[in-house]
């Protein structure tokens, strides 16, 4: 069952154990040092970390995200306007139309005035092709941008309590998000550290465009949000609400 992965060991995830096979991407970042995060959805998409076009040192020094505590176990930290990154190059299991993508986050910096990458999955398409789906914090808000190719449809700046809203940069919780694709609908749910929920939808391309391209945790072409983040995961399919609250109970 979907909540009850998290339940398990990341070995125990890694070597099967329970896993729904729509899981095609989870990082957990429990490795805590190193440069490579590893992948437990059994996919093999396992991401090198990076300072611009540098692969970081093991453990990684300055200039690299760096790893510290999470949400659940160990996280990554990346530094805001920053070009600390993480790459999984070029993963064909990505390549997905319908989707969940899921993580918790800490904002730890507001708008500055330019797009700062929270995650991307880049394509070969001929228009938009950094987001299928690509996500960033709005130039102006604390606010998610979240599109897709090839006509940049989805949320221009949706925060907590709507558009032209903001996050909180509180470091004292991190937001559970989860935005799932089900052909035309954008569905997204966030959850705060009290508990309180606000859900959203959006009507979006359809389908998708995909095809060759890296996935990026941190900068892209676009340099990071400052931010921790953990417990990244990618389904092929978009979760029910029951089966997303499952994992929020889970990991909250």
């Amino acid at each position: 069952e979907v909540g009850d992965n998290k339940k398990l060991t990341p070995l125990a995830i890694e070597e099967g154990m329970g896993r729904d096979k729509s899981l095609v991407g989870y990082w957990s970042f429990d490795e805590g040092s190193g440069n490579i995060a590893k992948d437990y959805s059994g996919n093999n998409n396992h991401g090198t970390l990076y300072s611009s076009t540098t692969i970081c040192s093991n453990p990684p020094t300055s200039g690299c995200p760096q790893w510290v505590d999470g949400k659940v176990g160990k996280a990554l930290q990346f530094t805001q306007a920053s070009n600390q990154q993480v790459i999984v190059n070029d993963p064909v299991s990505l390549r997905v139309n319908n989707y969940s993508i899921i993580f918790y986050i800490k904002f730890l910096a507001g708008p500055d005035g330019g797009w700062r990458q929270i995650l991307a999955k880049h394509t070969n398409c001929s228009s938009w092709s950094n987001r299928s789906p690509g996500i960033w914090i709005n130039h102006s808000y604390i606010g998610l941008h979240w599109k897709h190719s090839p006509d940049n449809s989805g949320p221009e700046a949706l925060g907590f309590n709507g558009e032209d809203t903001n996050f909180n940069t509180s470091t004292s919780f991190f937001y559970f998000i989860a935005g799932s694709k089900n052909g035309p609908v954008l569905k997204l749910k966030f959850i705060d550290g009290s508990g309180t929920e606000k859900n959203y939808t959006y009507s979006v391309i359809d389908p998708m465009c995909q095809g060759p391209g890296n996935f990026y945790i941190g900068a892209t072409g676009y340099a990071s949000q400052g931010m921790i983040i953990d417990e990244v995961r990618i389904y092929n399919r978009a979760l029910s609400d029951a089966e997303i609250k499952a994992l929020y109970e889970a990991t909250k």
